[in-house]
């Protein structure tokens, strides 16, 4: 296994200009930033993206929505956050992702679960609409199967969701407590990121190994290159020997036989991929590859 390093970070987190030379030497590998809050447009991208991808670092914008019935409907919503990154957004970027989740609770949204999730997918087939691809979804377990007052209770409304096991998955579980120094292997030479359990899937997606980044710490500090907190995360590679959901999810991308095995003629066809998008021909889907992987249109 091999760790690759990632961030999240907003306006919010108040961070001066990044250090990204500093960040990848830290064993940061990608970024993600917030794109847009409701329809604002967050700065961070346009001030972060095109510095962060000069430092070889791979990028994404994730929109932050508010899902209330007095908020601006998911089509503006995501119009908006279309508007404030799509223009900049480059084959090799992270998809865009959806943030899934409720920090005030279900009950101040004034709609029920069933109009949430409907919200959701009517937001992902808006993404699909402007930018050709499903998007990645950002939520957890809890928020997406749980059943306390923040949470959809997906698994309980007994709504299939087909439309959605397109989308990767980015799941937050949180070992560490909010505002403790970063916790990260590259920085302490021990492999305890790296072993950290993964996070719970939502069981929709079936497979319980089928995320690709974890959200593992919240509002780190004292990460190099960042003058303030930090969300950080890992990234889940495949490569051959692996098994499960996700292969077929990429050996779809690659247009081969979906049969969840990475054996020999799907190692083939990953090195064939990387050749032609110019990548490393090492076999192994990281973050790089998989961002590539991503904007292959299914449909």
């Amino acid at each position: 296994m091999s760790l690759y390093l990632g961030i999240d970070i907003a306006s919010v987190d108040k961070n001066k200009l990044v250090d990204w030379t500093a960040a990848k030497a830290a064993g940061v590998r990608f970024a993600i930033f917030r794109g847009t809050y409701i329809t604002w447009a967050d700065p961070t991208w346009k001030k972060e993206a095109d510095r962060a991808r000069e430092a070889g670092i791979t990028v994404g914008a994730y929109m932050f929505p508010v899902m209330d019935k007095t908020a601006p409907s998911a089509k503006d919503q995501v119009a908006a956050f279309a508007k404030a990154t799509g223009a900049t957004y480059k084959l090799g970027d992270l998809p865009p992702t959806l943030d899934v989740e409720y920090s005030q609770g279900i009950a101040k949204t004034g709609r029920t679960r069933a109009e949430l999730l409907a919200w959701v997918r009517e937001a992902v087939e808006e993404l699909k609409k402007l930018f050709g691809i499903k998007p990645m979804l950002y939520t957890s377990k809890r928020v997406w199967d749980g059943e306390d007052k923040d949470s959809l209770n997906v698994d309980a409304l007994g709504t299939p969701t087909p439309d959605l096991l397109e989308c990767p998955l980015w799941l937050a579980r949180y070992p560490y407590a909010y505002h403790k120094d970063a916790v990260g292997d590259e920085a302490d030479e021990k492999s305890v990121v790296e072993n950290l359990p993964k996070p719970p899937v939502p069981a929709a997606w079936v497979d319980n190994t089928n995320v690709w980044i974890h959200q593992y710490q919240g509002d780190a500090i004292h990460l190099p290159g960042f003058s303030n907190t930090v969300d950080l995360n890992r990234f889940f590679d495949l490569r051959k020997g692996s098994k499960g959901e996700r292969v077929k999810w990429m050996q779809k991308k690659l247009h081969i036989v979906a049969d969840g095995d990475f054996g020999p003629a799907t190692l083939n066809a990953v090195e064939s991929f990387q050749r032609v998008n110019k990548l490393i021909p090492d076999g192994i889907v990281g973050p790089k590859t998989f961002a590539y992987l991503c904007w292959v249109k299914l449909s």
